[in-house]
């Protein structure tokens, strides 16, 4: 495994190199956070050539490593009707965070990357048919 890297190639929009891969996203953090979660690398670090950009990219790594956190505990549940997230954050939330990373995923690690993510949230991630 290698490390993640984080670059923001144009204002408003991040960009996450990894395996050989780049995926590219609005400024997002939660929707990169689910990404780091799915792939899971070694490390994440960002590289800017300001100052100013460093700062920003920054503010968007804090944001997904938080999404990736909150990911990272919400299968670990041991009671699969009901969701393990915070309370400021709706399921719905953490829903579209996992649908909008796989949609940024290049053609050819899509379905790799949605069978991992598959795997790590584990069975009825969402808390299928509770009513």
């Amino acid at each position: 495994m290698s490390d993640a890297i984080l670059t923001s190639p144009a204002q408003g929009r991040l960009q996450m190199t990894y395996g050989g891969a780049s995926f590219e996203a609005t400024d997002d953090g939660a929707v990169i956070g689910a990404l780091l979660f799915a792939l899971g690398p070694r490390g994440v670090r960002y590289e800017s050539d300001t100052p100013e950009g460093a700062q920003a990219l920054e503010a968007s790594l804090n944001a997904a490593m938080s999404a990736a956190l909150v990911l990272h505990a919400h299968p670990r549940r041991e009671n699969r009707n009901s969701a393990n997230l915070p309370a400021f954050i709706p399921l719905a939330a953490a829903q579209r965070w996992v649908s909008s990373a796989l949609e940024l995923c290049p053609t050819e690690v899509r379905e790799a990357v949605d069978k991992r993510m598959t795997l790590r949230l584990g069975p009825r991630p969402w808390c299928e048919g509770v009513h």
